[in-house]
């Protein structure tokens, strides 16, 4: 099975957090991360210091990791749906 290779840049860091996580799809990684980084006051207070990035691919039968290194999107985006999500939740 191939799945997807994801981390967190910190802009201010100039680096990307050493935990790798993996999802099958990108919009997988972004629920991954509004369910479980997002809850932390850290990335909550900061989130426009980091961005989510997609760092390749991984063929869990071969082992073989294919680099394609892009971001898809910023956790400051995330925050915003998320409180929007919220308050709607809230009406």
């Amino acid at each position: 099975m191939i799945t997807k290779l994801y981390a967190t840049f910190d802009k201010k860091a100039n680096a990307f957090n050493e935990r790798i996580f993996q999802a099958p799809t990108d919009e997988v990684a972004i629920r991954s991360v509004l369910n479980s980084q997002l809850h932390d006051e850290f990335l909550n207070n900061n989130a426009e210091d980091f961005s989510v990035y997609c760092l390749g691919s991984y063929d869990g039968e071969t082992g073989k990791i294919t680099p394609e290194v892009r971001m898809i999107y910023q956790l400051i985006q995330l925050v915003e749906t998320d409180k929007k999500t919220e308050d709607v939740k809230g009406e």
